[in-house]
């Protein structure tokens, strides 16, 4: 039985009538109380095993139970105080933040602790004997029924606002607890008031790398010079360890100071996993995981379509004086080539017209990533333009994936397969990131004014804008994409008076026929799409997929003239839709 959820959120006229209001910064924890075995594996490293105070001597295998006090330097006015059930700080409240008793190994999320950026804090756990080993209630935390009390760890924290909670562990210790039955204030506990010398452990948070965060590697190319400096967040570490080496690179990496110097050399490779290790005067660890890739690099510093002189790993063309687009693609093409590639194009004018003079066909017989990467203008629009002067541009064939990225397409046209800019029949994946295509047309019977892909794993669009793309005799005006499985995304992008003429069909903008497909569209805005033909329908979208999710988007002025198959969207699933899910459109 198919799953069907529908939010709608119905917005007059297409404009979004919303109110702001400014919200508290708010920090969030979450942490896993220690185990018996963890306290006992942990206690040996201690002379006193007996920790709380004499009037209740106890060991400490007999704790059942912990509380969490919460104490902050706040607003970072560089005084420890200790903070009530509402966040707010105090200095009478002795227990500090009491969020509750919670048993060993139970998993615990704080409520939210209202902060501001920068604000230093600790976490702490006290443990307490039960003779029951059941947890008191936790309304019935007091001094006076919380006796035998010791500190047994903590973990400095950063108190920044933070949508879900931050993982926390605990650094027991063991330190001496009180002489009388009451809790030591965090504050007044074994670092001294405002002495915040403990690197904790708060995972991610320590020491981090500049690298990017938008799911890819960081590249490092042949013959640059890098440095890569760790980020500290807190205590400075007193040494580091990398795995796996980087010297195989070319690179060196300082155990007293955990940078990644040198030369890129070239042993290329695809993209690996590295993790720092941090190394604290106390010996705790932290630990913080990036990716690094060393690809291949052709760099294009001509405009004109000279090919290249030889396939020799070198891009050159005598008559051009230096590497044109053409011969990049030669040499990434080569089949001896079986590493990632990365064509960067120099920025070459405003905009930068790379002429095609007749299409190029990319069939690599190794599945390698092809980046072709060019340049954004002042306004954030791409400047490195393919301009195809009627032919078709760029076919890919075989088994790798191709990235785009600040890139135009314009006047692309094709008549025979489809996708007069791009046609994508690998089975990698494709991206698609800042992308514009403007202005290309096929009078293919199947489709994709601009862009068609047959058989890829994934395609993502993101940034990208498709502007009067269209199919005369086929489907898809923009976009025609058919397959087995596709995972498709299309984030932040727009689709703006793309078309399917009286003698094509479907989807004005976007024609999707992979029974099978899951498409996401988010932050999309459709306007002025259309189709022209009455027998058809969506003159904006034609959706024959699997699952369909569509957030925060915007259909306005679609059209499938004469028509009754939806003048924004065509759903044509049958049976075959198992989940969709509208939030957000209008």
């Amino acid at each position: 039985m198919n799953s069907i959820k529908i939010t709608f959120l119905i917005l007059l006229a297409s404009y979004s009538l919303s109110c702001t209001r400014s919200k508290d910064p708010i920090a969030h924890f979450k942490m896993t109380m220690p185990t018996k075995t963890q306290l006992l594996a942990a206690q040996g490293q201690f002379v006193n095993t007996q920790q709380f105070n004499s009037n209740n001597p106890t060991s400490l295998s007999d704790i059942n139970c912990f509380a969490i006090v919460v104490a902050a330097d706040y607003l970072n006015d560089s005084s420890c105080k200790i903070l009530d059930s509402s966040g707010v700080a105090v200095g009478t409240k002795p227990f500090g933040r009491l969020e509750g008793f919670f048993m060993l190994g139970q998993e615990v999320t704080l409520p939210a602790i209202p902060s501001e950026p920068g604000t230093e804090g600790e976490i702490s756990i006290y443990g307490s004997k039960s003779t029951t080993g059941i947890c008191e209630p936790a309304g019935a935390i007091n001094d006076t029924n919380y006796t035998r009390p010791v500190f047994l760890g903590y973990s400095k924290v950063l108190m920044n606002p933070s949508d879900t909670p931050v993982n926390v562990r605990i650094n027991i210790s063991y330190t001496n607890g009180a002489a009388t039955n009451q809790f030591v204030g965090d504050c007044q506990g074994p670092h001294g008031p405002g002495n915040h010398n403990d690197p904790g452990n708060t995972t991610g948070n320590l020491v981090s790398y500049p690298t990017p965060n938008d799911g890819n590697p960081l590249y490092m190319f042949e013959a640059d010079v890098q440095t890569l400096a760790p980020i500290i967040n807190g205590e400075n570490p007193v040494s580091y360890s990398i795995s796996p080496s980087v010297t195989p690179h070319g690179l060196i990496f300082d155990t007293n100071t955990g940078s990644i110097n040198g030369t890129v050399n070239s042993s290329f490779a695809s993209a690996q996993t590295y993790t720092v290790t941090a190394t604290y005067a106390n010996n705790t660890t932290t630990s913080t995981s990036f990716d690094l890739e060393f690809p291949k690099r052709f760099r294009v510093n001509k405009l004109n379509t000279g090919a290249d002189d030889v396939i020799d790993g070198i891009c050159y063309n005598t008559a051009e004086g230096g590497c044109t687009l053409l011969a990049a693609l030669q040499e990434a093409n080569d089949s001896g080539n079986t590493v990632n590639t990365h064509i960067l194009l120099d920025d070459l004018g405003t905009p930068a017209l790379f002429p095609f003079g007749v299409p190029f066909v990319f069939s690599n017989p190794n599945a390698i990533e092809l980046h072709i990467v060019g340049h954004l203008d002042a306004n954030g629009d791409p400047n490195s333009v393919m301009d195809a002067a009627a032919n078709a541009i760029l076919q890919v064939n075989g088994s790798s994936s191709l990235h785009l990225v600040n890139l135009k397409f314009m006047d692309a046209m094709e008549s025979s397969v489809g996708g007069a800019a791009l046609f994508f029949s690998s089975t990698g994946d494709l991206v698609m990131d800042h992308v514009y295509m403007y202005g290309n047309y096929t009078n293919a019977s199947s489709g994709g004014g601009a862009v068609k892909v047959a058989g890829a794993s994934t395609v993502k669009i993101l940034k990208s804008t498709f502007e009067l793309n269209s199919a005369n005799n086929g489907r898809g005006g923009a976009l025609y994409i058919t397959g087995s499985g596709i995972l498709i995304d299309i984030i932040d992008s727009d689709f703006e008076s793309n078309t399917v003429a009286a003698s094509g069909f479907d989807g004005g903008a976007i024609y999707i026929t992979d029974t099978a497909a899951n498409l996401l569209i988010r932050g999309t805005s459709f306007n002025y799409n259309s189709i022209a033909n009455a027998a058809w329908g969506g003159g904006a979208l034609y959706f024959g997929g699997a699952n369909l999710t569509i957030e925060n988007s915007a259909f306005y002025n679609n059209t499938a003239t004469n028509s009754s198959f939806g003048g924004a969207l065509y759903l044509n699933i049958g049976n075959a839709l198992s989940d969709w899910y509208f939030t957000n459109v209008s």
